[in-house]
């Protein structure tokens, strides 16, 4: 083949663009929208994340979303490298 190495790779690039494009907008949008929607949540009236005490249940619930946040960090990672 006369082909150049630039010109394979060039044709490659462009097979896989849409679907390249596809996966770039999957992630941004788990990793903008999905964040916020988790920090939505309140732990229910038996968790051990709520209290009678106002004080301590705001403690309670930024430990709460902390933890969901860093879960959800985790876990995605290792599911993405596990594939």
């Amino acid at each position: 083949r006369s082909e150049s190495a630039w010109a394979r790779g060039a044709a490659v690039l462009k097979d896989v663009a849409p679907q390249a494009l596809n996966v770039f907008g999957v992630f941004l949008l788990t990793m903008t929208i999905f964040p916020g929607v988790m920090l939505a949540w309140t732990p229910g009236d038996n968790s051990f994340f709520h209290s009678t005490d106002v004080e301590k249940t705001k403690k309670l619930r930024l430990l709460f979303q902390t933890l969901l946040i860093g879960t959800f960090q985790v876990f995605d990672v290792v599911g993405r490298a596990w594939a």
